[in-house]
């Protein structure tokens, strides 16, 4: 899994509004619990007030929100333009993307 895919499951798990400790998310996420710290302390999440508690875990501020994700119509239209093409195209192409994406993940 890509460290970007894993920044959007914490992010999803402490919307819940609910401490978490850092050894509860790195069973859920599958990495260890010194990559939680990281994914925090690196600001790994910008814009994102993640809380820490020794002792109680992790939570995000109090009534805080992601907003919610606007596209406009053209940008709408690309988004599916591209699931669609990304549909069609051959496995083995889309293994080449997968391989060229990790120097950047």
């Amino acid at each position: 899994m890509r460290k970007s895919d894993r920044l959007f499951q914490l992010t999803n798990i402490l919307r819940r509004h609910q401490p978490i400790t850092a050894k509860q998310l790195a069973v859920k996420l599958m990495v260890s619990e010194k990559a939680i710290y990281r994914y925090v302390d690196d600001r790994s999440l910008p814009g994102i007030p993640v809380y820490g508690e020794p002792g109680d875990g992790y939570r995000l501020s109090e009534g805080f929100e992601l907003p919610p994700l606007q596209l406009t119509p053209g940008e709408l239209k690309a988004l599916i333009t591209g699931v669609s093409f990304t549909a069609s195209v051959q496995p083995w192409v889309m293994r080449l993307g997968e391989n060229s994406g990790r120097c950047c993940s």
